[in-house]
């Protein structure tokens, strides 16, 4: 590889305003000297080089040129990790594939925060898939986790120690923010509640919101656009609020409760998006129309049950058909130049139904998915998601 260290010079020194004159007294040496370099007729002497890079703010390897061709690399294992990853929706595909490309990464770029918190990221999702989250309602009714069963997972563990050295590190970056968030639910669920709270209090309050404050910035369409934003973000956080609130008391199920929270929130989504063009709420519905379905045969209401099934496979097949340049049409949504995306569906929602219901199983629920399939509708519903 030719070194073009004297065009960096130059390109820099043009770049920051600075003269020949200036690095030369820096650096101790004539402004001849520096000419030379940047002429190609000569190199610095290499006890320089930390002294060229300190009098441009940059890294010995930036000056080098090294630190585009890392970071294009790390970009390239990332890209590679997550399309992997995406066969991994409450599967087991490529897992171990990604822990090893990783771990390689980890060990050829020391120390980069973004490769370890993909890692720690991986290591707590294989723990979900391969040994899961299981919770039990107390003597009370109120819905715990079982700590002595999560404590058997082998994979947790090292994802916790990789979150809190990039927290303990104390870097503002994505890292080590969503480290933070990882590493809460970790902590909870591995019995760590203090440890939990306590990290919880360091968060921003909600209303501090990164989305919320562009919004509070701004004026104009610009403002409007932020804040249809907002009511995107809000309105996910709501729908997955309303639904662990239910599930975190057992007298919650002892009617039809739950099924007139669950439409309350679907007859919500639904004033919101009065065009019918849902986006990312498509697959919101999917999942809220699986959940009423079990509920609604809870009661006995097999009738809408299935209906809510149909509605669930119409939502997955709309989600599915969206486009990268899909664009929201409410008039509340009209000026959000993007779409928000704040959860993980990727794939083939509609053909995954069978797998994902009822989405939330709390209370226990497999007895009734099987008094589901013996319907003579489930199979017709069955082979219709495959379609």
């Amino acid at each position: 590889m030719k070194l073009n260290l004297g065009g960096t010079i130059r390109s820099l020194r043009q770049a920051q305003g600075k003269t020949q004159e200036q690095l030369a007294r820096a650096l101790d040496v004539t402004s001849q000297a520096v000419s030379r370099w940047e002429a190609q007729g000569s190199y610095p002497d290499m006890e320089l080089i930390p002294a060229i890079a300190n009098f441009f703010g940059i890294t010995i390897d930036q000056l080098f040129g090294y630190e585009n061709k890392r970071e294009a690399k790390i970009d390239a294992l990332l890209e590679q990790v997550r399309e992997l990853d995406r066969a991994n929706l409450g599967t087991d595909e490529t897992v171990e594939e990604c822990i090893r490309l990783l771990r390689e990464g980890a060990a050829e770029f020391p120390g980069n925060r973004r490769i370890l918190y993909r890692l720690g990221e991986i290591l707590s999702e294989a723990g979900w898939i391969r040994q899961g989250e299981d919770m039990l309602y107390d003597a009370e009714g109120y819905l715990i986790h079982n700590i002595s069963y999560h404590k058997e997972n082998t994979y947790w563990p090292e994802a916790i120690k990789i979150f809190e050295n990039l927290i303990a590190e104390q870097v503002d970056d994505p890292a080590g923010r969503d480290a933070k968030v990882m590493l809460i639910r970790l902590y909870r669920n591995m019995g760590e509640y203090g440890k939990a709270t306590a990290l919880a209090q360091t968060m921003p309050p909600l209303y501090t919101e990164r989305e919320i404050m562009l919004a509070d910035a701004a004026d104009g369409k610009e403002r409007a656009g932020y804040l249809a934003k907002v009511l995107i973000r809000l309105t996910g956080i709501l729908k997955e609020q309303v639904m662990q609130a239910l599930m975190c008391c057992e007298h919650h199920f002892r009617d039809d409760f739950p099924i007139h929270k669950i439409q309350g929130v679907i007859d919500l989504i639904h004033m919101l998006f009065e065009d019918g063009r849902f986006g990312v709420f498509h697959f919101d519905l999917m999942e809220l129309y699986l959940y009423m379905s079990e509920h609604q045969w809870r009661v006995g209401d097999r009738d809408g049950a299935f209906a809510s099934l149909d509605k669930a496979l119409e939502h997955a097949r709309a989600y599915d058909a969206r486009t990268p340049e899909y664009r929201y049409g409410a008039r509340l949504f009209a000026d959000a130049d993007t779409e928000i995306t704040y959860h993980k569906g990727i794939g083939k929602q509609a053909e995954k139904l069978p797998d994902f219901w009822p989405v939330w199983c709390w209370p226990e629920c497999d007895g009734i998915w099987r008094e589901m399939q013996e319907d003579p509708r489930f199979a017709d519903w069955l082979r219709r998601t495959k379609e």
